[in-house]
């Protein structure tokens, strides 16, 4: 009988127990849950858009005090956002967004660095029709000693392809962030522990990225 007793006081401490730990846990969320409807009221939205890499960029987990909104799509040119602005922008409240678009158009299309820039300004002049705050981050290096049958060349375009994005910001309609120089080695190709295939960041690509990033979106 006093086994029996001790037994059931045992499952009662161990129930009283779990209950607490799921109490503080609801709390938790709870918070969490309240913290980003605060920021929503406050209009404080990040929409994050382009391509694989902004739709492999997992926000909730890199960025969960954020109310941010992941508008990549893998394979996307600037020609494809264009097509798609009502989806990929109109349709979403925000006031901030970083855009990152542009590697898919210089690797596998024959559209020239001006066409290219051509659509990133129009992409920009649809963003900014919500007076937005509008980060322009530079094309990401690859790296061409993992993608073979990517030109070796494909960096140097890139690198001078973001001296063009640079002087897109120079009219104040957008802030520029320098990634490239942050993610290349000293061959000028991606460091190879921020991808495993090249081209997409891996988590301690992600994890690089995030920091810097979060500098843009305190402010």
């Amino acid at each position: 009988m006093k086994n029996t007793k001790r037994i059931l006081f045992i499952i009662l401490i161990m129930f009283l127990f779990v209950l607490i730990i799921k109490t503080k846990l609801d709390v938790i969320n709870l918070n969490n849950r309240v913290e980003r409807l605060e920021r929503k009221e406050n209009n404080d939205i990040i929409l994050f858009l382009g391509d694989s890499i902004t739709e492999r960029f997992k926000l909730e987990k890199y960025l969960p005090n954020y109310y941010t909104i992941n508008s990549g799509v893998g394979g996307n040119t600037t020609t494809d956002i264009i097509n798609d602005m009502q989806n990929r922008i109109h349709k979403y409240d925000y006031n901030k967004v970083f855009l990152l678009v542009g590697i898919n158009d210089l690797l596998f299309t024959t559209e020239s660095n001006e066409e290219i820039k051509q659509n990133i300004e129009l992409i920009i002049d649809n963003l900014n029709k919500k007076e937005s705050k509008i980060y322009l981050e530079s094309v990401y290096p690859i790296n061409t000693n993992i993608t073979k049958d990517i030109p070796k060349e494909s960096n140097e375009r890139i690198s001078q392809f973001n001296s063009t994005l640079k002087d897109i910001c120079n009219n104040d309609k957008c802030i520029y962030i320098n990634m490239h120089d942050d993610l290349i080695d000293k061959t000028g190709n991606l460091k190879k522990i921020y991808t495993n295939d090249g081209i997409h960041l891996n988590k301690i690509g992600y994890i690089k990225i995030t920091k810097k990033l979060l500098k843009y979106i305190k402010e």
